[in-house]
């Protein structure tokens, strides 16, 4: 009984089948069918090549394959964003985030190998507060690049060019390259597509006026200029805030093709929560803006449980867990005076309606006469009159202190 094309044919029977007139002709005519009908349908889905989130998700083993993954939505908005700049959707993205949350992995490491599966003939280049920690975050990416994972899952269709031996400065055959770079270092003879700043400041150095000028300078009069178009290509910048003067705070002072800025702060702030122009473009709404609710609502709680928050605020103090944790260079309620010491309208000696109460709690320093003429110059009105007689009224003693002052003390 003779098979049906629908029955599976052993090895032989084809071959047996090829051999009659015309088998030939008629298989190599499905043929071509079967491959016009691929091209009209396009290549099959692949997740992990269409989503950079389900491509950090896959190819976590390869680089933390003795860290399981813990994903978090903040890493659905991280790759969001940094998939609509590789869709042209934005050229100048911030991104601040606390510490210990996967940002250079997601943004130096993960990014630029799935950037490749699409434009494999970007430039790339890689900046970071060190060169060390630049080339640590380039031989990640190349690593990944290297791995079986991702050569068989992807097949790329580039190869690594003739010269690249490095892990640091490396290019491939579709004229795609890679730069490192420290923040501060002389660029020239290269421009690029994407240019990535991880962490452009230490800690130590953002207490340093020179230092932090040195950054912002660099970011004006180098960085800023090794873009290949000034339209198109795309400047990313992720890291914690350190210090209102810092990097992130000077390129949020830009009023020309402004930053999208991405602020994840460890515990939610209503009023500060980001919108992006991600939230008005359908396929990215979901992560253009933060999707928690309520005040105080922690950020990464199965990772950084509450008591974890707590170890940080009690190590970094309040200070410095404003600015790396909040993404605000200050706490909310000041740092050495406090928003809850000044209120308006407070009953005065003579009930003036333009009356301020202060009222200060023990002081641990003394402060001199000139620094807090230089502190107090506040003002109410139209004009702001100014109060620098205050400091010979300070209460330089222990003790609960209430003082009263209006505009025109």
């Amino acid at each position: 009984m003779s098979k049906t094309p629908s029955q599976n044919l052993t090895l032989p029977e084809m071959e047996a089948a090829l051999t009659l007139p015309g088998a030939q002709i008629k298989y190599e005519l499905r043929l071509q069918e079967l491959e016009r009908q691929q091209v009209e349908l396009g290549p099959e889905p692949n997740p992990e090549r269409d989503s950079l989130a389900e491509f950090v998700k896959a190819a976590w083993h390869v680089l933390e394959p003795g860290v399981p993954l813990v994903w978090n939505w903040h890493m659905d908005v991280m790759c969001a964003h940094l998939q609509a700049v590789t869709e042209g959707h934005m050229t100048r993205l911030l991104i601040n985030v606390p510490p210990g949350h996967s940002k250079s992995l997601v943004v130096s490491c993960f990014w630029p190998a799935w950037m490749w599966l699409h434009k494999p003939s970007h430039r790339l280049l890689c900046c970071s507060s060190t060169l060390s920690l630049a080339i640590r975050d380039s031989g990640r990416c190349k690593e990944l690049i290297d791995s079986d994972w991702y050569q068989e899952t992807f097949r790329p269709q580039w190869q690594w060019a003739k010269d690249t031996k490095a892990k640091a400065n490396y290019k491939n055959t579709a004229r795609g390259e890679r730069r490192c770079a420290s923040v501060g270092a002389t660029i020239t003879g290269f421009r690029a597509e994407v240019l990535i700043i991880d962490d452009p400041l230490q800690m130590m150095d953002s207490l340093s006026e020179r230092k932090r000028e040195e950054a912002n300078t660099w970011l004006d009069k180098a960085a800023n200029n090794r873009v290949a178009n000034p339209t198109t290509s795309a400047i990313v910048m992720i890291a914690q805030r350190l210090h209102h003067e810092d990097p992130c705070g000077h390129v949020l002072q830009r009023k020309k093709n402004p930053f999208q800025h991405v602020c994840l702060p460890t515990y939610f702030e209503k009023s500060r929560a980001f919108r992006t122009c991600l939230a008005d473009i359908p396929e990215y709404s979901q992560w253009g803006q933060d999707p928690r609710k309520v005040d105080g609502e922690l950020l990464f709680p199965q990772f950084f449980t509450p008591d974890a928050i707590e170890e940080a605020e009690e190590t970094l103090q309040e200070l410095g867990f404003a600015a790396q944790h909040q993404q605000r260079p200050t706490p909310h309620q000041g740092n050495i005076f406090k928003a809850e010491m000044f209120c308006k309208k407070a009953p005065g000696p003579n009930d003036n309606p333009d009356t301020f109460s202060i009222e200060f709690w023990p002081l641990e320093m003394i402060f001199n006469q000139k620094i807090i003429s230089s502190l107090f110059r506040l003002g109410h009105g139209d004009e702001g009159e100014d109060l620098q007689r205050l400091h010979r009224r300070l209460p330089f003693v222990a003790g609960r202190r209430r003082l009263y002052l209006s505009a025109a003390d």
